[in-house]
């Protein structure tokens, strides 16, 4: 903050006379660096002390005013009624049912069924194959290169000048004023007091009832039951066995050989002067430019080829053969058996009961306390603060601007093209065909059997039983009371304000400003800053 009120300062001084703005960092008119100024700055004055003015201003302030008042409270009262319920009790109930029962069985039989085998066949097939060629050529081509050209243009510029002026100014400050005012505070106390009530407890009672019980007892039987079990059996079959066998084979392929020749003139198909090449990096240099050229020579190699053998061997192949097995086992039945058997039943009956408990209630009760209040009175103050504006000037420019030309040059470049032949080459192919063989297979499929059993069923049989409750109801009533409250009533009252006066305005005179014993606006005596050889500005 302090740099920029101090450029905004010089700035101004360098736009003033000459004669005030000599002493700016150590520098006179004539941009000569010098010691000392030609005008030496003025023996510093004791700062005057500031005046002080008192107005008379109007304040509306705010009272506390206590106030009573009548209000309706609704107050609930407890009323205590018989009256006569019903509810339902479940009781069990046991009886024998007969129910269909789903027993499975297990059932053998032969079922024919078909699989197919596939089985490889060898066969020669003529397939064409793709053989690639390279083949070179001359091809002309173009290419375009983007040279600098530089030119001087004229372009607008905007520069920024910083302008500083006075502005009067006001600003509001709030001062806290306390006083001590006296209001209502509501305190709340607990009272107890003892209140009866009644409350119904259920007893459990215990009585002796005789019922049915069904027990089950496992009975062991001996059923006889078929079983398949599936023997291996190995035979010894002849297969076809198909093995490869590599055989050598001579064959002749052309293969390109790249022979390097030095050329008669090397810039003579580039386009360019002065003896430089595109390739072959000859500028300024005596060596010789050389090229290469392709040719396709026969060469003779040896491969090894698979050829297909088949023979006939002998494998061992194991089937299993179902064998039907006959059996004994062991099967366990639950048969059920009912007796009466005496059992204790508890049943709750409901007991009222009388009793005294303590209640607390909450009294309020309102007292008066003093409190302290703070207002705020706002105070007007006048000042003076000097405002910076940047203001904008337009100046042409000359701009150094480099622009790219595109400049296309000729030549000629050598292409290398694959070429696709297609040749026809025997291949032994080997195929799957399908066989479709037949048999026979055991299939075990389970058989649904519905049979009926008895079965105890508990049935919930409802009963209906009747009695008496207390029931409490709240009924509301409205009672009048009275009620303290504070209201805030409006009070207008004369205060005086301390008011000071504006600030002197400073003078300068052979380029320096006032000394820094100068107070600004009645405030302090070390407000200045001082630059060079003693320019000073005063910052309120």
């Amino acid at each position: 903050m302090k740099r920029i009120v101090g450029l905004a300062i010089g700035a101004a001084l360098m736009a003033a006379a000459p004669s005030y703005a000599c002493c700016l960092f150590n520098k006179c008119c004539n941009s000569a660096p010098t010691t000392a100024c030609a005008t030496p700055c003025p023996p510093p004055a004791p700062a005057p002390a500031p005046a002080v003015t008192w107005v008379e201003k109007q304040v509306t302030c705010y009272e506390a005013v206590t106030k009573t008042r009548k209000v309706d409270v609704t107050v609930y009262k407890e009323v205590k009624t018989e009256q006569p319920y019903e509810w339902t009790e479940m009781t069990k109930v046991s009886k024998v049912v007969k129910q269909p029962c789903v027993v499975q069985k297990m059932v053998s039989k032969e079922v024919p069924y078909e699989w197919t085998e596939m089985t490889k066949v060898s066969k020669v097939v003529k397939q064409p194959c793709v053989v690639q060629k390279m083949v070179s050529k001359e091809v002309p081509y173009e290419w375009t290169e983007m040279t600098q050209v530089t030119k001087t243009v004229k372009q607008p510029c905007v520069v920024q000048k910083m302008v500083s002026k006075e502005v009067p100014y006001e600003w509001t400050e709030m001062t806290q004023v306390t006083k001590t005012v006296k209001q209502p505070c509501i305190v709340h106390k607990m009272v107890n007091k003892e209140v009866p009530y009644e409350w119904t407890e259920m007893v459990p009672v215990q009585e002796k009832v005789m019922r049915p019980v069904t027990t089950y007892k496992v009975v062991t039987e001996q059923v006889p039951y078929t079983y398949t079990v599936y023997n291996k059996v190995t035979e010894m079959v002849q297969k076809p066995c198909t093995t490869w066998v590599c055989v050598p084979k001579t064959i002749t392929v052309q293969v390109p050989v790249v022979t390097r020749v030095a050329c008669s003139d090397p810039c003579a198909n580039t386009g360019m002067s002065g003896g430089c090449c595109l390739f072959s990096k000859c500028c300024g240099h005596s060596a010789p430019a050389t090229t290469c050229v392709t040719s396709y020579q026969p060469c003779t190699k040896t491969i090894m080829e698979r050829v297909p053998q088949t023979t006939m061997v002998s494998c061992p192949v194991t089937k299993c053969v179902p064998v039907q097995m006959q059996g004994v086992r062991t099967v366990c039945k639950h048969v059920p058996e009912t007796h009466q058997q005496e059992c204790v039943v508890t049943k709750c009956v409901p007991v009222v009961k009388k009793g005294v408990r303590t209640v607390c209630e909450c009294i309020s009760e309102t007292i008066q306390k003093d409190v302290q209040v703070v207002e705020c009175v706002p105070v007007v103050k006048k000042g003076v603060r000097t405002v910076h504006e940047c203001v904008s000037e337009t100046i042409q420019k000359d701009v150094q601007v480099v622009e790219c030309v595109p400049v296309v040059k000729k030549g000629v470049k050598t292409v290398h093209e694959c070429v696709n032949e297609t040749i026809q080459k025997d291949v032994t192919v080997v195929e799957c065909v399908p066989v479709v063989k037949k048999g026979t297979k055991t299939v075990h499929e389970c058989v649904n059997e519905t049979i009926m059993k008895d079965v105890t069923v508990c049935e919930c049989v409802p009963v209906v039983k009747k009695g008496t409750r207390t029931v409490c109801s709240y009924q509301p009533t409205v009672v009048q009371r009275e009620e303290k409250y504070c209201e805030m009533v409006p009070v207008v009252k004369t205060v005086k304000v301390a008011v000071c006066n504006p600030c002197a305005t400073t003078s300068m005179s052979g380029g320096c400003c006032a000394p820094k014993t100068t107070s600004c606006c009645g405030w302090g005596g070390k407000s200045c800053f001082s630059f060079g050889c003693g320019i000073k500005s005063c910052c309120n």
